[in-house]
């Protein structure tokens, strides 16, 4: 196999998602369409913040990469298969797929937080016991909720239910991870541990030096300015690539501004298209 070979190999092999000629549907409006055309790939390692304003499509977005709805024209490949799976298809590649969305929780409120985090396990993991609690345990003393474990969701507050969500999407040590708007409602102080989860995550000092590949939601990109990532804009039914936040001082998009602002800081929010 000579060099070029191997090259276009190695980079079919670090493709996570591969989007072309998309048109994504609103979440809420299924005969809207929010975004036209979008052609992008993420691959392995990939950080990717997709910021807009509310209605510009970002709930959809996130629903069609996870899998729940499908695209309204296109394609959209995950890890080289056409999406949405169905049935068990491709078990594997969805268990790959970790997901925090705020309004798609899924916590099952007659559980406790532990039961909630470990359910995973206990339908996909040919584990013991004893290695099921190991690791919830882990878990929970990552996202700070070892004292709440034995708590039902409902007792929990914002700031740790959202937490408990992540928690039950490590605990299969996904490759890919969604956030849908994670840092909303948040008080400064939780902002920061999301922040340092982020960092954490994309430098591979969760799982063992493996980085996890990030895709995040946001309507605020102030908190986002000085993380190594990249950036992308939804606008008018558009997808920009935006690139890292050096280069923003060479774009003239007028919602870029906005999004830098105060002004679009918005701390409760009800869902979006």
């Amino acid at each position: 196999m000579n060099e070029s070979t191997q090259n276009t190999a190695r980079e079919s092999a670090d493709l996570v998602m591969e989007l072309s000629g998309v048109s994504v549907g609103s979440a809420l409006e299924s005969r809207r369409i929010v975004v036209k055309e979008m052609d992008w790939t993420v691959r392995a390692g990939d950080f990717w913040v997709l910021a807009g304003l509310q209605g510009s499509g970002k709930a959809g977005i996130m629903s069609m990469l996870a899998g729940l709805t499908p695209p309204r024209e296109g394609s959209y490949r995950l890890f080289g298969c056409e999406m949405p799976f169905e049935g068990e298809a491709h078990l594997d590649h969805r268990l790959k797929l970790g997901v925090v969305f705020e309004h798609l929780a899924g916590l099952l409120h007659q559980l406790t937080v532990r039961e909630n985090i470990s359910l995973p396990l206990n339908y996909h993991a040919s584990i013991t016991d004893e290695e099921i609690t190991q690791r919830t345990d882990e878990i929970l003393d990552l996202v700070g909720l070892r004292k709440e474990a034995d708590l039902p969701p409902r007792r929990l507050s914002r700031a740790d239910l959202k937490r408990a969500t992540l928690g039950r999407a490590l605990i299969m040590e996904p490759e890919v991870m969604l956030f849908d708007l994670p840092l909303v409602g948040l008080d400064p102080r939780n902002v920061s541990w999301w922040m340092e989860m982020f960092r954490k995550l994309h430098q591979g000092a969760i799982f063992k030096g493996r980085s996890v590949t990030l895709i995040v939601t946001a309507e605020d990109l102030r908190p986002w300015r000085g993380m190594d990532c990249e950036f992308g804009l939804l606008d008018r039914e558009r997808f920009m690539k935006l690139g890292r936040t050096p280069d923003w001082a060479d774009k003239s998009e007028p919602l870029l501004m906005e999004l830098l602002s105060e002004k679009t800081a918005v701390p409760e929010r009800q869902p979006e298209n």
